[in-house]
């Protein structure tokens, strides 16, 4: 499923260092979400399947097979930087093409959230999973913008990045179904978290 609400922005402030370069604070702010319903009737040989349970589960704990069904589905992800550069002021290549280098300290933070669930419409008996995924970083940067002069009105810049970040990783994970048995409903739930370093 696409993602039809986006939001996205940078913003900064900078100062001039006596024309030695700049100091700046930059802000990145990425976020999209999206959701989607739909009712299923009743069909022969239809199965409407929860995505993401643990495998091995059994096939009737994780969707509704031959009955009318309303699934649901949810996603967000938010992904964010903070960066503190100091930037150099432009040297020159050639008459054509002018360097600002710069370097700095980036903090990263990135988030992602999913659920889906199915319902069976006879009963109300459903299941169900949630997903959150944390991605947090520090590191420092180190790249240079580019300005490829044509004429004396026209321009443009480009720019390279490299990054080195350390930091951790967390995975949150759980699950619910009472879809499962005949007379009474079997329920079973799944929780699971992990945190993990990463570089």
């Amino acid at each position: 499923t696409l993602f039809p609400y986006t939001t996205l922005f940078r913003s900064g402030l900078g100062v001039s260092l006596n024309n030695m370069g700049n100091l700046s604070v930059q802000w990145t702010w990425f976020q999209m979400s999206d959701n989607d319903k739909k009712t299923f009737s009743s069909f022969l040989n239809q199965y409407i399947q929860v995505p993401l349970f643990p495998v091995g589960t059994l096939i009737n704990a994780t969707g509704v097979l031959n009955e009318s069904a309303t699934a649901f589905a949810y996603q967000k992800m938010r992904y964010q930087t903070l960066d503190f550069l100091f930037q150099t002021a432009a040297w020159m290549l050639s008459s054509n093409i002018r360097f600002q280098p710069f370097g700095g300290i980036r903090l990263l933070d990135f988030k992602r959230q999913m659920c889906a669930k199915v319902q069976r419409n006879t009963d109300g008996h459903f299941g169900n999973v949630s997903t959150h995924f944390k991605l947090k970083g520090t590191g420092v940067l180190l790249g240079t913008d580019i300005k490829y002069i044509f004429s004396k009105y026209f321009f443009f810049f480009s720019n390279v990045m490299v990054g080195i970040l350390g930091g951790y990783e967390t995975r949150d994970y759980n699950a619910f179904s009472d879809l499962g048995g005949t007379v009474a409903p079997i329920v079973a739930t799944w929780k699971f978290h992990e945190r993990f370093n990463m570089s």
